[in-house]
């Protein structure tokens, strides 16, 4: 069971919490993502990021998210089956550009269409980790501050890497069924509904599969567990 818990919209997400951003898929050639390099458009705000209060670049807590929820959240895009992984003190570590304050990681009320055209907030499972990465939208519409953000745009492309599991995710079943078995076997968390043990069954098969490309040297830094 998660150990980490959602604070309020606005406060600090705690260093080496570890994010992800679902980013859309047409950014990376073949060999980019076999090579598991993030690139600067990935971390270009949405339509609805700019629109948020925050201004917020859209991101997700591992620990409370898993990436298939994002995904479905974020409406089950054909396009977007990217997942870009990154660590709180390494993004909030970036300098800063002249005049524009360092980045922050942020948490951030998850919102839904409530079916007329309202937002409000999501309080589905695995919504609580929903964050965002202010910052990225500072500064005027000058040449200046529009070549800043996109120097702050490639910073945090170098530092984040791309799992090599894809969503919507290409786990079997059989080894779904085995781990989510087995953590009903296990309670863990204990006395936990159905849903959480098929959860925690994707979220450490996803891990398996990052442990394994680290072991066959094919993984990039060390913090990607998604």
């Amino acid at each position: 069971m998660s150990s980490r818990h959602p604070g309020k919209d606005g406060d600090s997400v705690p260093t080496g919490t570890l994010v992800f951003r679902i980013a859309k898929n047409v950014y990376l050639s073949p060999h980019a993502l076999a090579q598991r390099r993030a690139l600067p458009e990935m971390f270009e705000l949405s339509s609805a990021d700019k629109a948020s209060p925050g201004k917020r670049l859209s991101v997700w807590v591992e620990e409370l998210t898993i990436a298939d929820q994002a995904w479905d959240f974020m409406g089950a895009k054909p396009d977007s089956t990217v997942v870009a992984c990154l660590e709180v003190g390494q993004i909030e570590a970036i300098s800063p550009q002249p005049s524009f304050t360092p980045l922050r990681v942020e948490w951030e009320q998850a919102l839904m269409d409530d079916g007329s055209g309202n937002k409000v907030p999501n309080t589905k499972p695995g919504a609580e980790g929903h964050a965002g990465i202010a910052g990225l939208k500072q500064g005027g519409n000058g040449k200046t501050d529009t070549n800043f953000r996109k120097a702050l745009r490639s910073a945090v492309a170098d530092i984040a890497d791309i799992s090599p599991v894809p969503v919507p995710h290409d786990i079997s079943e059989d080894d779904l069924r085995y781990a989510a078995y087995f953590s009903y076997e296990n309670q863990i968390p204990k006395y936990a509904p159905s849903e959480v043990h098929w959860m925690n069954a994707v979220r450490q098969l996803r891990r398996a599969r990052v442990r394994q490309h680290r072991m066959n040297g094919t993984a990039g830094s060390l913090h990607t567990v998604h």
